[in-house]
């Protein structure tokens, strides 16, 4: 799956994910994937649990966000928009997405 793929890639940004959190919050608003004990795991532990829990999301409910996020990997330009929203203090990872397109 495509998304396999963009996850790896926007998880190792350190701009977008600063801490351990951000994956799991990240995980939990989109994707409804509950993390246990988050506290306790590695970065790539987290990674790894995102990238194989998200194949047991609903079909069209991925398709779509791995779109919106694909918009991260057409251009730097994008993707520096996207960091510089990251920061915003309200920042929802629902909203984001839903404005991927927009940027």
């Amino acid at each position: 799956n495509h998304l396999v793929g963009i996850l790896p890639f926007l998880f190792q940004d350190k701009e977008i994910f600063k801490v351990n959190k951000d994956i799991v919050e990240f995980a939990e608003n989109l994707f409804d994937i509950e993390i246990s004990r988050a506290d306790r795991r590695s970065q790539y532990e987290l990674i790894g649990l995102v990238v194989t829990e998200i194949t047991k999301v609903n079909e069209s409910k991925l398709y779509s966000i791995m779109d919106a996020l694909s918009v991260l990997t057409e251009s730097d330009e994008k993707l520096m928009k996207f960091r510089k929203q990251r920061k915003d203090i309200d920042f929802s990872w629902n909203d984001a997405i839903a404005n991927l397109r927009d940027l």
